[in-house]
């Protein structure tokens, strides 16, 4: 009998509406068909992408994820600054961080494409 596998899905900007589009998608509906979900969540404070989404990935608030922006951390930087979403600036144990405590392989998506 082979592993079982689990697949997380966290979308960026992605509001209840928004089911009834993708569970038509082809592609999705064995995802929407087996699966489970969690259709409203409260947010974490900042709401926005990376902090949102490593304290879904960690159940911590970003207090303690030490992610608190979407941008890197700069004192006393002025002007544009690096995106962040690497993991080494999670603070704290997150799903990866079990999984491969368990000695379990694991990956992350993003199709990012910019604006």
């Amino acid at each position: 009998m082979g592993r079982k596998k689990l697949l997380v899905m966290s979308n960026d900007a992605l509001v209840y509406e928004d089911l009834k589009t993708l569970e038509n998608m082809p592609e999705l509906t064995p995802v929407f068909r087996e699966g489970a979900m969690v259709k409203r969540v409260r947010t974490v404070y900042p709401s926005v992408t990376y902090p949102c989404h490593v304290s879904i990935a960690s159940g911590c608030y970003p207090d303690k994820t030490g992610v608190v922006s979407n941008e890197a951390v700069q004192p006393g930087c002025c002007g544009p600054k690096p995106w962040q979403w690497f993991h080494d600036a999670v603070k704290c144990q997150d799903i990866f961080d079990a999984a491969k405590s368990a000695g379990l392989s694991t990956t992350a998506y993003s199709c990012f494409t910019g604006a």
